[in-house]
């Protein structure tokens, strides 16, 4: 809480308890009128900052880093601020969207023939959403590791060969052993 807001509130109760002096009650009022105007002011500016982004067609991963955005869904999960109506978890909107475009190139795309849908597709630093797809479950024979390689994109190849693409393809392999298939 700002210096401020600590004064509005001492000045409040003072206003409540009808133990206040004139100077205070403008002071009062001087500071609720600031309030008032800097609410406007962000309204005004969000506006326009939503305007603009819709205008110009940005993408919020265009704008900040896919691992900010991961550390914001996650603190709002976390905050008990983003819930179901069931009382489950819901994704934030900015890290479903960076879901669907982590990056430009997949690293891996699962496509087994018999499967009505797009194809499974992960990108480096995707955010995993809460379950499993089938067609990713279905590589999980025993020989996940194998099944996943001949999915691999060029570039996923180029990038699981590095050390942090290794940490990343064992993250992958994880989720989808310990995951749960999407109830239909």
């Amino acid at each position: 809480m700002s210096d401020t807001d600590a004064r509005l509130q001492e000045l409040s109760a003072k206003a409540i308890d009808g133990v206040m002096t004139d100077a205070e009650f403008r002071e009062l009022e001087q500071l609720s009128k600031a309030k008032k105007q800097a609410r406007e002011d962000r309204a005004q500016a969000l506006d326009s900052i939503k305007s603009n982004i819709s205008r110009f067609s940005i993408e919020i991963g265009e704008i900040y880093e896919v691992d900010v955005i991961t550390a914001a869904a996650s603190r709002l999960t976390r905050a008990g601020k983003v819930r179901t109506p069931r009382g489950g978890v819901k994704v934030a909107k900015a890290a479903r969207a960076t879901r669907r475009r982590a990056s430009t190139d997949p690293l891996v795309v699962v496509k087994i023939a018999g499967h009505i849908g797009p194809p499974s597709r992960y990108s480096k630093g995707q955010v995993l959403p809460y379950y499993v797809a089938r067609t990713l479950k279905e590589l999980d024979d025993g020989r996940l590791e194998e099944n996943l390689a001949r999915y691999t994109t060029a570039t996923g190849k180029a990038y699981f060969a590095t050390p942090e693409g290794q940490a990343e393809f064992g993250r992958l392999v994880a989720y989808i052993q310990r995951g749960k298939i999407k109830p239909a």
